[in-house]
């Protein structure tokens, strides 16, 4: 039975998000990976994206689009960044109280450090907007430091958008069962 998967492309709109030194912005990297994970996950399951251009949209508009979709699950895809360019590796958040949320954010950043190769920057929980609103197991992933000028790099390279999506993508389906 197929799942109903709600990808969340971060930020958008007037909100760029996280910028690097060369000016990639984290709204755009987070779009392309969700539009590259919907495509693979459209195959098994449906998906609902909250947004398929560059709008700037509400957290709270996030977490109710999901809600009224009646969505099995909730994946905010976005890039890390930090004042200091050295920065690396990946990380995904849980909602503190949500069990099946933890074992989702496990799943993905298994993925993550598996096909991208990057260093393991655990499974955290936390109480971002968009994982307390949402009505349903909900992770907020955040790919690698949009700021560390290497993983800029790579987020210019299309082969790696798509294991970014891959990752997500696969993340989600060990989760589902298939």
């Amino acid at each position: 039975m197929p799942y109903i998967i709600c990808l969340d492309p971060g930020h958008g709109g007037a909100d760029p998000g996280a910028v690097g030194a060369g000016g990639l912005q984290e709204k755009d990297v987070a779009l392309a990976v969700a539009k590259k994970a919907e495509a693979m996950l459209d195959e098994q399951h449906d998906v609902v994206m909250t947004r398929c251009g560059d709008r700037t949209l509400q957290l709270t508009d996030r977490a109710n689009l999901a809600n009224s979709a009646a969505a099995d699950l909730f994946v905010s895809v976005h890039c890390n960044g930090f004042d200091q360019p050295t920065a690396h590796g990946v990380e995904v958040f849980h909602f503190p109280a949500s069990t099946d949320g933890e074992r989702l954010a496990h799943s993905i950043q298994d993925q993550l450090v598996q096909l991208l190769e990057e260093r393991d920057r655990g499974v955290k929980s936390a109480r971002f907007l968009v994982l307390r609103r949402t009505q349903m197991p909900a992770v907020l992933v955040e790919l690698p430091f949009i700021t560390t000028p290497a993983s800029e790099k790579r987020f210019r390279d299309d082969e790696y958008l798509e294991r970014c999506a891959e990752a997500v993508a696969a993340g989600v389906i060990l989760f589902t069962g298939g």
